[in-house]
This record gives structure tokens, sequence and C-alpha cells, in this order.
């Protein structure tokens, strides 16, 4: 009875979610890149790797901009029953180039729902398999089984996240703060700044050579401070901070995202009926 209230509880959860994220996709609008305001938007572009950078996906070596993998074991319980039981899994935290309408920007995928466009399913006899792989070598009674769900190099990829534009320096940061940070830093290796500052030798830091340790922060806070303000801007989109949807979908328009969660909606929902027939069920065979 509690496995029961608890699995409708968790499949209403997901209904819940999945129409709040189908709701959120058709209210808000589509922005360009260039135009885009800071804050929560749904962006449409094609999605490249960071510049000078490979991303491959783990289990085959296909190029790609984002991976997601799973390695699992089929077992026969006591009861006669088979399970699976995960060994190893990994997602890909390595930002999305994501192009649209002559602009660019970055997308953070880390904490993202993902619809990922191309997802390969594979069985083999290995639990640490050679690599890359190729998903013809099938193994129809292999006991492992291998998930790797990609997108590709160029497709389109939908992104709705929170845009923050971010400085080579860390934002509201003024100089003063930066400046007690780094005198901070260096009193916790007291031995380093003795070394450096202790010009009588006496072993110790009078108030004229912390006045010089103070000089010598401030002249490396400014060189930084010059340094970064030289950096140029990068756009970000990521996680929202407010629980605010983050979702990115591989080869999908608005439309078609939209229709994938309420078909989520839907089967969660069917879901839940059951468990909770079940449940009500169960409630009035007790005395």
């Amino acid at each position: 009875m509690a496995l029961c209230a608890l699995m409708t509880y968790v499949f209403l959860r997901g209904w819940y979610n999945s129409l709040k994220c189908a709701r959120r996709i058709e209210d808000i609008p589509t922005s360009r890149i260039p135009s885009a305001a800071q804050g929560y938007v749904e962006l449409i572009g094609r999605q490249y790797a960071p510049p000078d950078q490979t991303v491959e996906a783990p289990l085959t070596g296909t190029p790609c901009t984002w991976w997601r993998y799973r390695i699992q074991v089929q077992k026969r319980g006591l009861d006669g029953k088979k399970s699976l039981t995960t060994l190893e899994e990994g997602t890909s935290s390595t930002p999305i180039l994501l192009k649209n309408r002559g602009g660019e920007l970055l997308v953070d995928p880390d904490g993202a729902e993902v619809t990922p466009s191309i997802t390969h399913r594979w069985r083999g006899r290995l639990a640490s398999p050679p690599r890359p792989m190729d998903v013809r070598d099938h193994v129809r009674n292999g006991r492992y089984l291998y998930t790797e769900e990609r997108m590709r190099v160029g497709e389109k990829l939908y992104v709705a996240g929170e845009l923050q534009t971010f400085s080579g320096h860390r934002q509201g940061e003024t100089f003063e703060r930066a400046v007690a940070d780094l005198l901070a830093q260096w009193k916790q290796d007291q031995g380093r700044l003795v070394e450096r500052f202790d010009t009588d030798q006496d072993g110790r830091i009078d108030m004229a050579e912390w006045e010089a340790a103070r000089e010598a922060a401030r002249t490396e806070v400014a060189a930084r401070m010059r340094r970064s303000e030289a950096e140029p801007e990068v756009d970000v989109v990521r996680k929202p901070e407010n629980g605010e949807p983050f979702m990115l979908g591989g080869g999908g328009s608005q439309i078609d995202m939209a229709r994938i969660y309420r078909s989520k909606a839907a089967d969660a929902l069917m879901v839940s009926i059951v468990f909770g027939a079940m449940l009500i069920y169960l409630i009035h065979l007790i005395p």
C-alpha cells in the first residue's frame, strides 16, 4: 500500500512538472540572440562544440555537442525476476555553442532536462568494454546493456533557461574587497608572508611591513582587474536559480518540444491513475 501511494505521488508530480514545462514552452516568445534580454529566455539555433574544443561521446567516440551514457548489468533475483543495475554512467558538462541570426552564446548544460536527438542501446558481454565501441556489435544475449544519448553538431537546438552576461572579473567585486581577499589568502601561509615581506629579518611582520604587503596586494589586484576588463563579455544560458524549467532539445522546434512534454504529462497521468486505483482497492480491502 505504501508503495502504491508513493508511486501515485511520484507520477502525479511528473505529470505536473511535464505539463508546467509544456505550458512554459508555449507561452514564452522565441528570442534572437543579439536582442535577447537578460533573464529567462527561449532560443532556437544551431549547436556546435565550443571554440578549440572537441566533444566526443564516451562509448562510441562519435563527435557531438552533448552526451549521456550508462552501462548496466542484468541480474536475476531470488524470485527469478530480472533487473538492471547501473555500473557506470556520466553526462557531458562541456558548454554548447549556440548560434542564430547573427549572434552566438554558450549554453551550460549542467542541471538541464535534455531531450536528445539520438539514443542508441545495444548489448554486450563486457562490464568495461574497449572504447570506442560500435553499436553494430550487438550481442543478443549479452548481460550488459549500453545506452548512449547524443546531440549532433550543427543540428537545431531548443533552449529555455536563464541568460546572464559575465565579464572577466567577478560581478560585484570592488577593488578594496579584492585587496582584502588577497591579503586574507596571503595570511593563510604565514611562512611565505614572512619570507616575502619581513625586511628586517626579525621573524614577524610589523606595521611598516604589513603596509608594504598591502601596497603589493593593491598593485597585484589593479593589474588583475586591468587584464579582466580587457576580456570580452560572455553570454551564458544556464539553469535558473528561481526554479524555472531548464530545457534543452536536440533537433526540436518550439511546437515539437511542447508536444514532447505534453506526451510525457499524459503518460505520467495515466500511470498515476493506475497506481491510484490500486491504492483505493487496497484501502477497501482493509476491514
